[in-house]
């Protein structure tokens, strides 16, 4: 019996103590009152915060929109020779707002179209307003007269006259004739109209082949 108790304390001696090493922190664990690393922080930098397509979308259309609206402004602002102000009718732009996106492009593209129609009449009233004061001037002038700058201050005299029951006739006859006949005339001293070659005094052998040739 003494024996094998000693033969079991002698194995007992023999084998290795087990040792208990305490538990290892994890890497990825902050430590109490400890900082995180520098990549943990660069990481956190550069982190993009995922927004939907949807939304992506309204925003570049709002921006295009905002955009649109600066440079018609700028425009106006051009045309008028004025500050930049917003229009009463102008739809607000935004998220906030009651109408979509797309109706607000549409409403400002619809003013943009509007306001270069507006521009291009203004300029095509102007150039007509130049023609008509043109044509006034010198409608009885040549073109070699208005390209040489000719201008006549003096009538040319001659020993012709009318005849005398064309010069007894009220000025309002002479205006009714060649309002028909589309005389244009200006100047002082008009002599009044005449409507016949017998009456402009044409020599007899002339008129009759004036009249066979129908003038």
């Amino acid at each position: 019996m003494e024996a094998q108790t000693a033969n079991a304390d002698s194995a007992q001696s023999s084998r290795p103590e087990r040792t208990h090493c305490p538990p290892r922190a994890r890497t990825d664990e902050v430590p109490a009152g400890g900082s995180r690393s520098e990549a943990e922080d660069e990481d956190d930098e550069d982190y993009v915060p995922y927004v939907p397509l949807r939304q992506r979308r309204q925003l570049l259309l709002q921006k295009l929109l905002q955009r649109r609206r600066k440079g018609a402004a700028e425009e106006e602002q051009q045309d008028s020779g004025s500050e930049p102000r917003g229009d009463e009718d102008d739809i607000p732009l935004g998220p906030q707002s009651n109408v979509s996106l797309l109706d607000q492009h549409q409403h400002l593209k619809e003013k943009a179209e509007a306001r270069k129609e507006s521009a291009k009449e203004k300029q095509l009233k102007e150039e007509e307003k130049i023609l008509e004061s043109v044509a006034e001037g010198r409608a009885l002038m040549s073109v070699k007269e208005m390209a040489k700058g000719i201008t006549y201050d003096d009538p040319i005299k001659t020993s012709w006259t009318p005849p005398r029951y064309v010069l007894s006739m009220s000025e309002e006859r002479h205006e009714r004739v060649r309002k028909k006949y589309h005389i244009l005339v200006e100047g002082d001293g008009i002599p009044p109209p005449i409507k016949s070659f017998k009456e402009m005094k044409f020599p007899a052998g002339v008129v009759p082949v004036l009249q066979a040739l129908g003038l």
